[in-house]
């Protein structure tokens, strides 16, 4: 794997967290007319599908700046492979107590399914 291979599949992740400005949308629709009420049915799901990314893509961009090329790319694939892993085992079961907790599970589900579809073409490469 070239170290510019490296370079866009990092390009690719980075643009994957959108946590920072997600929060930002979050807060300035909790600070107008609609309120917390509004933010939060505006922006629930996408604030629990940004912070589940941020949770995958994060470390490893850290990681990025310390570790060689193939050695990260190899890191990246056993991210990958974690999280088929868990989406595989059935992540966030149903909880029958819990409709709100139900949601969550799915949207940060669908960030790991993203994570995993997205970065496949991009390991192909």
């Amino acid at each position: 794997m070239t170290m510019e291979h490296a370079d866009q599949i990092s390009a690719v992740l980075a643009s994957f967290d959108t946590l920072d400005s997600d929060q930002a949308k979050f807060m300035e629709e909790v600070s107008g007319a609609g309120g917390a009420t509004w933010a939060i049915e505006r922006f629930g799901g996408q604030m629990f599908f940004a912070r589940q990314m941020a949770r995958i893509v994060r470390p490893l961009l850290e990681r990025y700046e310390t570790t060689e090329s193939d050695e990260w790319v190899k890191l990246v694939k056993n991210t990958r492979r974690e999280i088929v892993d868990r989406l595989i085992n059935n992540y966030g079961r149903c909880n029958p107590t819990s409709t709100l907790q139900n949601a969550i599970n799915q949207w940060e589900a669908e960030a790991m399914s993203k994570f995993v579809t997205m970065i496949d073409y991009w390991l192909q490469g």
